[in-house]
This record gives structure tokens, C-alpha cells and sequence, in this order.
């Protein structure tokens, strides 16, 4: 586990890196801060507090937040770089010279000179120099602008790459820790013109170049500017001429501006005016570096080599596009990943050595109490996170909470130094010694300190890297929200997910193909070891290997139905289900940036006529006829709306004449829609729509539309959008889904969850009254687009038996039968990407898709009771 350092501790709010601590509110939602600080690298040989070559990068560095890049950031690693290949300056000072010349006369003819120029290049840098307990350190970041009239162009600053060729504009930003913004690849038209406008019409470039510590590069703005310098020539602001210098063999008027938060001095070539450095104030960044030891001896300075007003060859002015890439038309920010798989979980157990007692403290010592740890090392940046953690427990000492310093020093540091360490920053709590490496390998912690909180059941609800310097305040409100049973985690993966989504919505409004547009799960996820059911005889029938990307499943069809299955984003493979063979692959002709993970098709004699295909908040949903021909898609493109939850096709009547029905999240509500593409009514009772499902038909020959959304409760319409009185059951129902076989007991399957984040399942008959319940499927994110609810038939005690499969987060599947007699487990060692049962005459399959095969199972137990 590595520290974080005093000097990033310093940057935490100018560079706007924020911590994950979830703060919701019962109503809406109160910004949760969370990051991933995968970057920070500090040699793991070395002990924690030891204080020397510690070295800080310039520029914008690999966080990326929730709603920009964290470009402001000091970036600390192991190391240091001496020398300097440019030359010390030394003084030419000449009295009759300097005096004879003005500071504002030396600055506008340098202004002119850029103005006017037709071409300029250079090889730029910005250099942040400075010793550190004496020894010598040195970084240094891009700052390179090449230019020839009217519209060819190269900048290389911080991060940014962009090339203007004359015809099209090429731009990418290199970050390691997002994969360079997932691939991404900036196309677009150029200019007829450069303009400063222009660079910065993609804003993911522009926050970038402007937030890097060098802030935006003096070069642009002498070259694009229409006011070039204007801070510096305001009549308040102090300018002086110091006394010639020579820089790299050239001759350099010096010109020093006296601004608010210090001094620049720009070194000026006396021949051609060209600026070859520019030093800025150190002030603030001599605070950011002083937490890691005696900092002296600060340089910060653009540096222009080769300086000049010559246009550069034209081989210069393109960037090679990586093959790989995801070409859009401006950047989009990536959602950055949980900075834990644990949230909503339980961690595996785990024990400490209570420092108080000299006994174990094991995970099970901790269940009762909201637990909050603290894993801390002797760094300066450990010792402040404790002294805010231990106020923290003096302020709440008869709360029902618990407050535990963990120490991950090495083994062969003493108990009583641990103590005396602690000691010594007056924290009198609770310690423990983490000497089973707890902390790395079932808590999954790269950096110190770390902050998780559990709740009362051992639920992971918070995991906070790296110093926090919002702790005092941030801490009680999530313990205050914990108390109340709100499920904080919940909240926290659900807004990761919802961030997913609109990335993979955006890079598809950019121009990239929806296969390509699939955004990483918002956390990694490690899976269970594969097991067998308990009670079910599970035995494979057949496996599909041949499709690349299976996904959700529909068995559809007559006596001998087939499975489709989606592939991909935008096709639909059709399987044999007595062999598994392909017999189809259907690419949907979608409209452009389309995307779907779903399809499903209406009961009845129209079942496998007619099907829709839709995606989890997309644009549109798509009605498609037996031949796969898209009939429309609703709503119309320009439609303004968050994205649509969930749709159905069903014939309510059994007439023949279908509906297509549209849940959308946000507003909306529900549309019905004719089979032209026209909305037939909409009803916005039920706001933001989760889960859309219908009634058994009556007997007279009708079925109702059950929705559920925000409000908690089961809302039902007619098939003219009509309501009746909503029903409410005891828990808040988030999800609910009809069982596909008319003598199921339990005609709906309600979904909801628990304070502890595990989802809650209930049988509910005709009645809405509940007939069993089920709350052994764990909470938490899929990986996927998983549709996570299905029934079927499986053989129970000889007998084709309703069952309701039930998919979890954790590769796991749960089996229980319509009367809730039954019920079974077992892991699938992976995620689970896809639920179908499939009946052929007498023989019952369950059906699953994995990353790489669609495979069939024949299920059978020997007893119902």
C-alpha cells in the first residue's frame, strides 16, 4: 500500500480531486465524491515517512472526476531528474541600454511580431525545478506550438495532442491510468482559420490546456489572441525592465510584471522578439511542495527551444490515428471506475491484532456497530487523516458507532513504536496493527490512508482513498444517513452506473459506433468460484461458442421454440435449441448511434411475430416484425428525454392489434404507442419508469400494464393509459415481472431492496398479496446489461414445476419454485449475461449466456418440499 503525500494532500482542492463519500439525501441526490488515484506512484520498497526524492510532475495527471478531468494536479513518484540542457543564464547587463528602451515598448513589439507572423514553431517545455532536503529535482511536460498560415497546426501541451493538416483536425490526450480517455480519437473539419475559438471548441482539450500549471501557453495567446497579454498591460499592474541576459546563445531583453499573485519575467530575444522563456510566480507551488520535506530553491518557466518564425515541415502537422481508436468528433470524459468492487458487499472475514488488548479483532467482533477504519502509515499525510478521524470519534464517543486507527506499518516495526506513534499525535482511540495485509488483499487498498465504513450487518458503504481533507464534515453525514438504514452504497454504484450510461450515450452522439461505445463497468468485479447447485442435478446439453458477444436471451416460437440472443450491440442470433447451432445472425438496420441489449415479444398468438429491441436509458425503442425488418422506432430522434428504462410490446386484447409501450426514466412516463409509430396516449403519474410488465389475461380476454418507478408503489393502466389506484406493498416494489406460465401460484415476481443493499424477492399472486419472499440475492451493480429476472419450467420431483430464476451481481443464479417451497443456489465462476428457459414437449432447459458461450442445462431435483 502506497502513501499519499503531503503535496498532493495541498492540491486536493485546487485540483479538484474528489473523494468517495457517498452523500444522499431521501429525496434527490447531493453530490457524491468519489475518485480512483491510480496514478500516484510511490516506490513500494521504500518505508512509509521516508523523506527523500520525492519528485512532482507538472500538468493535468490521470484523475478523472465525475464531471471533468482533474487537470490541476502535482503528480508525486520516486525519483529525480538533474541537469538541464539549456544554459545558465548570465547577466549582459548594459546601464545605457536598459535605459533607453521601456518595459511596454520591449512587450508590444514582441506582441506585433507574433501577430504578424505567418508561420512559428518550437520545441517547448515547462520546467518545474526546485531542491528538496537539499538534493536536486526536476519535471518536465510538453509545451510545444507549431503554426503555418492560414489553418495548419500542432500543439503538444500537458496531456493534449492536436494537428490541423488543412483539411481535418486530428486530437487524442495521452492518460495511462483511463486508457487516453478509453480510446478515444477527435476527428473533426478544420478552420479556415486558427483561432483561439477554434482550439477550444472540443472542452475536454480546452479544460485541460487551461487548468495545467502552466496555464494556458503564452505562445497561443501571442499567436491567436486578439489582445494578447492583456493582464500584463493593464495600467495597475507593475512593469520593469531588468537588465539583459543571454539564454541559449541569444541575447534577451528581460521584462518583469509585478501581478497579484507574484512575478513573471519573460526573456525576450533582442533580434527577432521572439519570447524564448517565461518565469511564473512560485508561491503557490512552493506550498504544495512543502509538506514533503525542505523545499527550496523554486523554478517554474516555459521554456521555447528553437523558437521560430519558420513554418516546420508538413509531415509535422498530422497525427497518426491508432487502429484501435473510437473516433468522435470531440472528447468525452470517461466515468472513472468505484475505487472498490466491495461496495454493498460483504468482505470476505478478516482480523486485525487489537494493539488495546493484545487480542484478535476479527470481522464478526465488528458486527452490531457502524464500524469506520482507518488504515494509516507514519507519513505526514497518515498523521493528519488520524488527528481528523480521532476528533471525529471524540465527537461522537456515545454514538453507536466504532472507531478503529488500523496501522499498516511493516512487521518489524514494534507494537509499543505503533503506540507511541499514535500517541505522540495525541489520538487516543482504538488501534490495530494490520499484519496479515488485510488491508491489500481483501479491501483491495493501493494507497494510504483509506477510509471504509461497514454498517451494522458488515457492508461495505464507504471506501475513501487518500487524505481527505472535507473528513470532518463528510464522515458524520454518512454515518448520520447510515443510521436512518439509508442504503448509501446503493446510491453510490447506482450513480457509477447511471455515469456509464450517459458516457456510452455520449461517445454515440459523437459518432461512435454503439459496438465500440461500450463503457467499462463502473467497478472491477471478481467472481466466486464456479459451484454445483444443492439440490438441482445440473447437466450440460449443449453449448454455443460461435457468437462473440452473447448477451440477453429469448426463447420464442411455437412447440419447438428457438433462442435469440442478442450479439453484439446492434445484431440478433437465432439458435437451434435441440443443438445450440446458429441458424442466424441478423445485423438490425438501426438508426445511426442505436445500440440494444434487449429484445422481447408480446404473449400469445403474436409471440415471435413481432418483437421490440431497445437498450437500458436509450434514445429509442424499436418495433421489429418476424423478418427483422425495423417497422419504427419511438420516440423521434429530437425528442428531449433522460432515456428510456423499459419497453414491451403486447396485444391487451388478443385482437391482433398490438401496442407498443415506452417506459421512460425521468418525466415522461409511460407512452403508449400504435403500430404506425404514433403515441396513442402517455401518463406521467409513475415519473421515472424502472420496470414496465403485464397482467395474465382476464377472463375477459384483456390484460392491464403494470408499472413501477420512483414512487415505490405498483401502478396499473388499461391499454388506453387509463389508471387505477396504484398498490402498495410493504417494501417499496422497484422492479416487477409476470411469470410465463398461467398455473404459476406466484403470477408476479416483485423486486426491491433491503437496507443492507441485498435484493428483496417476492412471489405475488393475482391479488398483489404476497405469497413468499426471498432476500438472499446480493445488491450491487451488473457488469451488464443483464435482464436479471426470468421463469420458466424446470422438473421438480418428476414434475414440470413454475421457478423463477433470479440473476446476481456475483455470477450467482437463484432458483425458487412458484409456491416458494423450493429454492436452490450455485455460481457460475463469471458473469451471467443472459437467463432463458426453453421447453421442448417434455424436455425443460435453462438456458445462460456467459462472455463466450450460450449454453443449455438440463435441471432436475428430486423433491418440491
Amino acid at each position: 500500500m502506497r502513501p499519499a503525500t503531503a503535496a498532493q494532500v495541498g492540491l486536493t482542492r485546487k485540483g479538484k480531486v474528489v473523494h468517495l463519500m457517498a452523500l444522499l439525501s431521501t429525496r434527490g441526490q447531493l453530490p457524491i465524491k468519489r475518485r480512483r488515484v491510480s496514478s500516484l506512484a510511490v516506490d513500494d520498497s521504500k518505508r512509509i515517512g521516508n523523506s527523500a526524492k520525492l519528485t512532482a510532475m507538472i500538468g493535468p495527471q490521470a484523475v478523472v472526476a465525475r464531471t471533468c478531468l482533474a487537470a490541476f494536479i502535482l503528480l508525486l513518484a520516486i525519483g529525480c531528474r538533474g541537469g538541464d540542457d539549456s544554459e545558465a543564464p548570465r547577466d549582459d547587463s548594459v546601464g545605457t541600454t536598459a535605459t533607453l528602451e521601456t518595459p511596454d515598448a520591449v512587450l508590444s513589439q514582441m506582441i506585433k511580431a507574433y501577430q504578424e507572423a505567418s508561420a512559428y514553431r518550437d520545441r517547448g517545455r515547462l520546467r518545474l525545478a526546485y531542491e528538496l532536503d537539499g538534493q536536486p529535482q526536476e519535471n518536465l511536460t510538453p509545451l510545444t506550438v507549431r503554426y503555418a498560415q492560414p489553418n495548419k497546426f500542432r500543439l503538444n501541451a500537458y496531456q493534449v495532442e492536436l494537428a490541423s493538416d488543412g483539411e481535418k483536425t486530428r486530437g487524442l490526450v495521452e492518460d495511462a491510468p483511463s486508457g487516453n480517455l478509453d480510446g478515444q480519437f477527435a476527428v473533426r473539419p478544420s478552420p479556415e482559420r486558427v483561432t483561439l475559438k477554434w482550439l477550444y471548441e472540443d472542452q475536454v482539450i480546452a479544460g485541460l490546456i487551461h487548468r495545467g500549471l502552466g496555464r494556458q501557453p503564452v505562445t497561443l495567446e501571442l499567436l491567436f489572441a486578439k489582445e494578447p497579454l492583456e493582464a500584463f498591460l493593464k495600467e495597475d499592474v507593475e512593469r520593469e525592465l531588468l537588465g539583459d541576459a543571454t539564454l541559449n546563445d541569444r541575447k534577451c531583453r528581460r521584462v518583469k510584471v509585478s501581478a497579484t499573485e507574484g512575478d513573471f519575467v519573460l526573456w525576450i530575444d533582442r533580434e527577432n522578439s521572439l519570447l524564448h522563456r517565461m518565469e511564473y510566480p512560485t508561491t503557490e507551488v512552493e506550498k504544495q511542495l512543502s509538506g514533503t520535506g525542505a523545499v527550496s530553491k523554486v523554478v517554474l518557466a516555459a521554456e521555447f527551444f528553437e523558437a521560430k518564425f519558420s513554418a516546420p515541415p508538413d509531415s509535422q502537422f498530422s497525427i497518426k490515428q491508432p487502429s484501435d481508436a473510437k473516433v468522435v468528433q470531440h472528447l468525452v470524459t470517461p466515468p472513472q471506475p468505484l475505487p472498490s468492487e466491495l461496495f454493498g458487499q460483504i468482505p470476505e472475514r478478516f482480523q486485525f491484532l487489537n494493539l488495546d488488548t493484545g487480542k484478535t479483532l476479527n470481522s464478526q467482533d465488528l458486527r452490531g456497530k457502524l464500524t469506520a477504519l482507518l488504515w494509516f502509515s507514519n507519513h505526514p499525510a497518515g498523521q493528519q487523516a488520524a488527528k481528523q478521524f480521532d476528533r471525529i470519534r471524540r465527537a461522537n464517543q456515545n454514538e453507536d458507532v466504532q472507531f478503529i486507527l488500523v496501522c499498516a506499518e511493516p512487521a518489524d516495526t514494534s507494537d509499543d513504536a505503533v503506540k507511541t506513534l499514535v500517541e505522540s499525535w495525541d489520538c487516543l482511540g482504538r488501534v490495530a496493527r494490520d499484519t496479515d495485509a488485510v488491508g491489500r488483499d481483501v479491501f483491495g487498498i493501493d494507497l494510504l490512508p483509506t477510509l471504509v465504513v461497514l454498517d451494522d450487518a458488515g457492508i461495505v458503504h464507504v471506501f475513501d482513498e487518500g487524505y481527505n481533507e472535507q473528513l470532518e464534515t463528510d464522515l458524520p453525514a454518512v454515518m448520520g444517513m447510515l443510521r436512518k438504514g439509508e442504503n448509501v452504497s446503493a446510491a453510490v454504484v447506482e450513480q457509477a452506473e447511471n455515469e456509464r450510461l450517459r458516457y456510452q450515450r455520449a461517445l454515440s452522439q459523437e459518432g461512435v459506433d454503439s459496438s465500440q461505445a461500450r463503457a467499462a463497468a463502473p467497478t472491477r468485479r471478481r467472481f466466486p468460484k464456479r459451484t454445483k447447485p444443492f439440490e438441482f442435478e445440473m447437466k450440460e446439453v449443449w453449448s454455443c461458442d460461435k457468437l462473440k458477444a452473447p448477451g440477453n436471451l429469448l426463447a420464442a416460437g411455437s412447440e419447438w421454440p428457438n433462442l435469440y440472443v442478442n450479439e453484439g450491440w446492434r445484431s440478433v442470433a437465432e439458435l437451434n435449441t435441440g443443438d445450440g447451432s446458429v441458424i442466424a445472425v441478423r445485423e438490425l438496420e438501426l438508426p445511426e448511434a442505436a445500440s440494444i441489449s434487449r429484445i422481447s415479444t408480446p404473449r400469445g398468438n403474436l409471440a415471435g411475430n413481432v418483437f421490440v429491441a431497445t437498450d437500458l436509458l436509450a434514445r429509442q425503442a424499436h418495433a421489429i416484425d418476424a423478418d427483422w425488418n425495423v417497422l419504427f422506432s419511438y420516440p423521434e430522434p429530437e425528442q428531449d428525454h433522460a432515456g428510456i428504462r423499459d419497453a414491451l410490446i403486447e396485444d391487451f386484447n388478443d385482437n391482433g392489434k398490438w401496442q407498443l409501450v415506452v417506459g421512460f426514466w425521468e418525466l415522461l412516463g409511460v407512452h403508449g404507442v400504435d403500430q404506425e409509430g404514433k403515441r396513442a396516449w402517455s401518463n406521467r403519474e409513475c415519473g421515472s419508469v424502472q420496470s414496465l410488465a403485464t397482467t395474465p389475461t382476464s377472463p375477459a380476454g384483456w390484460r392491464r400494464l403494470m408499472v413501477t418507478g420512483d414512487t415505490g408503489r405498483i401502478h396499473s393502466y388499461n391499454h388506453y393509459g387509463n389508471p387505477d389506484p396504484p398498490v402498495r406493498l410493504q417494501d417499496p416494489v422497484e422492479q416487477l415481472f409476470l411469470a410465463a406460465n398461467a398455473g404459476a401460484e406466484s403470477v408476479f415476481c416483485a423486486v426491491s431492496e433491503d437496507r443492507f443493499g441485498r435484493r428483496k424477492i417476492r412471489g405475488l399472486d393475482r391479488k398483489m398479496d404476497e405469497l413468499w419472499s426471498y432476500d438472499n440475492v446480493p445488491g450491487g451493480a451488473f457488469t451488464n446489461r443483464v435482464h436479471f429476472v426470468a421463469s420458466g419450467r424446470l422438473r421438480i420431483a418428476g414434475q414440470p414445476t413454475p421457478v423463477w430464476a433470479i440473476v446476481g451481481p456475483d455470477g450467482s443464479l437463484h432458483l425458487i419454485s412458484h409456491d416458494g417451497r423450493f429454492n436452490d443456489f450455485f455460481y457460475m465462476g463469471q458473469a451471467i449475461h443472459g437467463v432463458a428457459f426453453v421447453e421442448r414437449g417434455d424436455f425443460n432447459l435453462l438456458c445462460l449466456s456467459t462472455a463466450n458461450h450460450v449454453t443449455a442445462y438440463s435441471m432436475e431435483a428430486g423433491s418440491s418440499e
